[in-house]
């Protein structure tokens, strides 16, 4: 009997899994086909205001719930190469332990989709990296740009944010990390 039911929970929270990750799905496409654009660099937002960052986010605070050291190391190379292309050292970095983070990167197994990125209207993010593709450190710097505000932008071949996950760029392409200094120039200084 208890084996029974322990089957039973179980295949109510994988359907509960496999619902929230289509919600997130639709949630994401839905902010996606109204962005807008700036620099001629697709942001997720409609306007600039409603980017995450001037919801009194000075910072993103980033945690990674996986266990793995090698994980929490993509993400931090990620963290530099966003922190690079803003010209600022702080604009991401590991929230502590008991700090509220705005970024959570977490692993979610995946067909389709190396990596998805769910942005909600409070400004977190959540960030699903498929455990096959967990030290894709280009990977990341792409799902942080959705974080971030950048939508996809498959205009540019040299983009970061191509939606062809087959990136080979460690940094964040000259366009974007414009588009990025301006965006926090007009919202005043980070530093």
């Amino acid at each position: 009997m208890i084996k029974l039911v322990v089957i039973v929970i179980y295949r109510i929270l994988e359907i509960l899994t496999v619902i929230a990750v289509f919600l997130a799905i639709f949630f994401l496409f839905k902010i996606v086909s109204t962005y807008a654009v700036s620099n001629e660099v697709p942001l997720l937002y409609k306007t600039e205001r409603d980017m995450p960052f001037t919801k009194l986010q000075r910072h993103y605070f980033v945690r990674v719930t996986w266990g793995d050291d090698l994980s929490k190391l993509a993400t931090g190379n990620a963290m530099d190469a966003w922190n690079k292309a803003a010209g600022v050292l702080d604009l991401l970095q590991f929230a502590k332990k008991d700090d509220k983070a705005n970024i959570y990167v977490t692993p979610l197994g995946m067909t389709d989709f190396d990596g998805i990125t769910a942005v909600f209207p409070d400004g977190v993010c959540i960030l699903h990296v498929d455990p096959a593709f967990q030290y894709k450190i280009p990977l990341y710097i792409h799902e942080i740009g959705h974080c971030i505000g950048f939508a996809h932008n498959d205009i540019d071949l040299d983009s970061i944010m191509r939606s062809n996950t087959l990136s080979v760029h460690f940094e964040v392409d000259a366009k974007t990390a414009t588009t990025l200094k301006e965006l926090i120039k007009k919202l005043g200084d980070r530093k």
